[in-house]
C-alpha cells in the first residue's frame, strides 16, 4: 500500500507487482520440471528488472502500462500451457490437449515477443 503513495512510481508499479505469478507445480518429467522452474526464475528476474528500470526512468509510464497488459498475458498463457502439460502427464490425452499445448506455447511466445518489443522501444 505504501507504493500507492509514492508519487514517482504511481499505481503502475503496484499493478505490475500484483500481476499473477506462476504457482509452483511438480511434473513427472524432469525436463519439463527444469523448464518450468526456469520460467519461474526468469519471471522473478524480469519483474525485478522491469521495476528497477521504471524506477530509474528507463521505462516510461506508457511502456509500463503496456507491460502490465502484455506481461500479464504472457504469465497467463505460460500457466495455462504448463497446466495442460500437467494434465497430459496425469494421463489425459487426446487431440484437444495436444492442440491446447501447441496453441498455448504459441501464445506464450507471441506475448513474450511483445514484452521484448515494448522493452526495446
Amino acid at each position: 500500500m505504501s507504493q500507492l503513495l509514492q508519487l514517482e512510481t504511481g499505481t503502475e508499479i503496484y499493478k505490475f507487482q500484483n500481476l499473477p505469478t506462476l504457482n509452483p507445480r511438480t511434473f513427472k518429467n524432469p525436463n519439463v520440471q527444469f523448464t518450468f522452474n526456469r520460467f519461474r526464475h526468469v519471471d522473478a528476474v524480469l519483474r525485478n528488472e522491469i521495476i528497477s528500470q521504471y524506477a530509474q526512468g528507463n521505462i516510461t509510464t506508457y511502456q509500463l502500462q503496456d507491460l502490465i497488459r502484455t506481461y500479464g498475458l504472457f504469465i497467463y498463457h505460460t500457466g495455462k500451457t504448463f497446466g495442460y502439460i500437467d494434465r497430459s502427464e496425469r494421463g489425459l490425452r487426446g487431440k484437444e490437449i495436444e492442440t491446447a499445448i501447441v496453441n498455448g506455447y504459441s501464445q506464450m511466445r507471441m506475448s513474450y515477443g511483445k514484452v521484448q518489443g515494448i522493452l526495446r522501444n
